[in-house]
C-alpha cells in the first residue's frame, strides 16, 4: 500500500442527502445514507449503546447536515472530480469523481488497483480453535469463503480483481482460544511487515479495508458456519475486529450505571458479507458506525 494521502474537502449535499449506490446488475440497489443519519438513528433507538461513544466517533452529529461544517477525509484511495483514470485494466480512461458512486464494489475494487492505492485485496482470517473434530468444518469454511467470493466477482462487471484477491488464511496452534489483544498484536506486526514505507502507527489518514480489519473464527464462529451450510437466512458469523482501536480507558469502562461498556473494537458479522459489497464498504473508516451491532447477542447482516 503506497502511502499516497491526499486531504479534500467534501460537503453533505443539503437538497439530497440520500445516494443511490448502485451495486452490480445483479444485484439490489442500496440505499446510502449520510454520514450523521446512521448514528442520529442509531442513537434514538439504541441509547444504551451508543450514549457512551460519542465522544470516540471523529464528527459531531448534533447540527443537521446543511449547517455541519466539511468533513476532511484523505481520499487519495477514492477519485476526485478532475482526476482521470481507468475503471478496469482494459477499460476506457474516464473521468471520475460523483461517479464514483455509480461504481459496483467489484469496480471501486479494481479503481483502487489500478490507481496503486492497492495491490492486492482481501483479509487476514485467523484460525482460533483446533479441535480435531472442527478440522473438515475449516476446509469447508474456507472453500465457502473462495468459492462463495469468486463467484460474485465473475459474475460483475470486473472479473479482473480475482487476480489480486488474497484472503490470508493464518492457522497456528498456538492461537487456540486467543484473545482479541493477542490477535491485534499478530495483526499489526503482520500489517507494519507488509507495509515497510508506512508508519502504519501513525498515519493520518485511513489504512484502507485490507489492513483495518481482520476476521477471528472461534469455536463458536466456526460451529455457527457449519450447523447452517446452505441456510440463507441464518449462513453463520465471523468475528471482525478492528485492529487498532484501542481499550476504552478506565474512566470510560463503565456507564454511570457501573455497566462493562463495549469498546467497539469487534462485531460478529454473517459469513456471507466476506465478499467485494462490504470489503469496499469497509474502507471508509466512518463505515464502521454504520454496520455495527453490538455484540455478543447482534449480528451483522444486509
Amino acid at each position: 500500500m503506497t502511502q499516497r494521502y491526499a486531504v479534500v474537502k467534501t460537503w453533505a449535499n443539503s437538497t439530497n442527502p440520500f445516494h443511490m449506490a448502485a451495486t452490480s446488475a445483479s444485484r439490489r440497489p442500496k440505499l446510502q445514507l449520510p454520514r450523521s443519519l446512521p448514528c442520529i438513528i442509531t442513537k434514538r433507538f439504541y441509547p444504551n449503546v451508543l450514549h457512551q461513544q460519542l465522544a470516540h466517533i471523529r464528527h459531531h452529529y448534533d447540527k443537521p447536515p446543511s449547517t455541519r461544517q466539511p468533513t476532511y477525509l484523505q481520499l487519495s484511495r477514492r477519485p476526485f472530480m478532475s482526476s482521470p483514470q481507468q475503471v478496469g485494466s482494459q477499460g476506457p480512461t474516464r473521468k471520475i469523481g460523483m461517479e464514483w458512486y455509480d461504481l459496483s464494489p467489484e469496480g471501486k475494487i479494481q479503481w483502487l488497483l489500478d490507481s496503486g492505492a492497492e495491490d492486492k485485496w482481501g483479509w487476514v482470517i485467523y484460525r482460533c480453535t483446533y479441535k480435531p473434530e472442527l478440522d473438515s468444518h475449516w476446509t469447508e469454511f474456507k472453500h465457502r469463503v473462495e468459492t462463495g467470493s469468486r463467484k460474485l466477482i465473475a459474475e460483475s462487471d470486473a472479473p479482473g480483481i480475482a487476480e489480486k484477491l488474497d484472503w490470508v488464511f493464518v492457522e497456528d496452534p498456538e492461537l487456540e482460544n486467543a484473545s482479541r489483544d493477542e490477535l491485534k498484536g499478530r495483526f499489526k506486526a503482520w500489517a507494519r511487515t507488509e507495509n515497510p514505507n508506512c508508519d502504519m502507527d501513525n498515519l493520518r489518514g485511513g489504512r484502507g479495508a485490507r489492513y483495518t480489519y481482520f476476521i477471528q473464527v472461534d469455536e463458536d464462529a466456526l460451529l455457527s458456519v457449519a450447523d447452517t451450510p446452505n441456510d440463507p437466512r441464518n449462513p453463520g458469523h465471523v468475528n471482525i475486529i478492528r485492529a487498532w482501536q484501542d481499550p476504552l480507558p478506565p474512566e470510560e469502562a463503565t456507564d454511570p450505571s457501573g455497566e462493562v461498556e463495549d469498546s467497539w473494537d469487534w462485531m460478529k458479522m454473517q459469513v456471507d458479507m466476506m465478499d467485494a459489497e462490504f470489503y469496499i464498504e469497509m474502507d471508509d473508516d466512518e463505515a464502521w458506525y454504520r454496520f455495527y451491532r453490538p455484540p455478543p447477542h447482534q449480528v451483522c447482516h444486509w
